[in-house]
């Protein structure tokens, strides 16, 4: 989620701070939905949620970020090549993907009798 508000940034801030800053906006946002402050309720609301989503993103890549480069490792591209037959694998596996769909062909019928190589021509 993207928050655009002026002068409020909150991955500038500490954990710590981030923590006290969240405390200050619930106050004030208690207070503004007491005097009926709409528009100062929505904007706290705002920045609360900012504040939020930045610290459930830095719990994430804490626990489950470091783990996951360690587990999985970085793929360094050494190939320039490499993209060019991966996009061609891809098309082939679309187009064996396409053919599977209609796999039988039927053949067309007729009103013309067929001939076996058993006829011996009404003998």
């Amino acid at each position: 989620m993207f928050f655009s508000i002026p002068g409020f940034d909150p991955k500038s801030l500490t954990n710590d701070q981030l923590f006290e800053k969240q405390l200050e906006l619930t106050k004030r946002r208690i207070q503004s939905s007491r005097f009926g402050k709409a528009e100062v309720m929505a904007q706290l609301q705002m920045m609360l949620d900012a504040i939020d989503q930045e610290r459930q993103e830095r719990m994430f890549n804490d626990v489950f970020g470091k783990a996951m480069i360690e587990t999985q490792g970085v793929v360094v591209e050494t190939d320039p090549d490499i993209r060019k037959q991966m996009d061609d694998e891809v098309k082939e596996e679309d187009v064996r993907q396409e053919k599977a769909k209609h796999p039988i062909r039927r053949p067309m019928r007729s009103f013309k009798p067929v001939k076996s190589s058993t006829d011996t021509g009404g003998i």
